[in-house]
């Protein structure tokens, strides 16, 4: 399959190869802190992240289920609850607050 029968020019496939090499360098290396990962969308997301290769951590008072379990089975919960800035003890790049 050459370039013209799939309808792309060389600059977009190098765009696109420059991009996933972006994303891939930053889902390495980046670490995402959440503070309320117990939510309905946070936690999802807090997933997807994890799934995508980021390190990723998290903080909340209280998680209740179906959160909980996804998030145990993602190795995601919370030791202890709280939102306290001494949860914080990864050193993130980025802090999500939900």
């Amino acid at each position: 399959m050459s370039i013209c029968k799939i309808g792309l020019n060389p600059c977009s496939i190098v765009l696109t190869i420059e991009a996933n090499c972006y994303l891939y360098f930053f889902s390495v290396f980046m670490k995402v802190h959440f503070i309320a990962i117990g939510g309905s969308a946070m936690h999802n997301l807090a997933i997807a992240l994890k799934k995508k290769g980021y390190k990723v951590t998290g903080s909340d008072d209280e998680i209740f289920e179906p959160s909980r379990s996804r998030l145990v089975k993602y190795g995601l919960l919370p030791e202890n609850a709280g939102w306290d800035i001494s949860r914080i003890n990864c050193k993130p790049d980025a802090v999500i607050l939900g």
